[in-house]
């Protein structure tokens, strides 16, 4: 199991890619923005982070800076078996906080789920 991102909720989320590429020289990889949230990706080597600020009071990121610091709000492993991590986790007390979710990806498919480990949202 390998850390595959950090997910940091942020009041500006373009400023803070500017902050990562200007001030610690990582590469800017790209934005998403939904109805609610804009996301910017930056990575170094083999670190990557995502940025994410609300756009709207809907926004899971307003929701979590109502009551928390600017700062990580997931981290994401990369796993091989992801079903029985799960089950392993839910057998010891790991709260599922939403079901596997897919993404195609050219030939294969993305799959990943949120956990709730410790008061920390981890995504497998």
């Amino acid at each position: 199991m390998q850390i595959d991102h950090f997910h940091f909720y942020v009041e500006n989320a373009q400023k803070w890619r500017d902050w990562f590429v200007g001030k610690l020289g990582f590469q800017a990889l790209g934005s998403d923005t939904s109805n609610h949230t804009r996301t910017e990706a930056v990575k170094s080597g083999p670190v990557c982070i995502l940025l994410s600020s609300a756009l709207t009071s809907a926004s899971p990121v307003a929701d979590f800076l109502r009551s928390h610091s600017p700062g990580i709000a997931d981290i994401a492993f990369l796993v091989k078996d992801i079903e029985s991590l799960i089950a392993k986790a839910v057998s010891h007390g790991v709260t599922v906080l939403q079901p596997i979710q897919y993404k195609q990806q050219g030939n294969s498919y993305l799959k990943w789920q949120k956990l709730l480990l410790g008061g920390v949202s981890v995504t497998l």
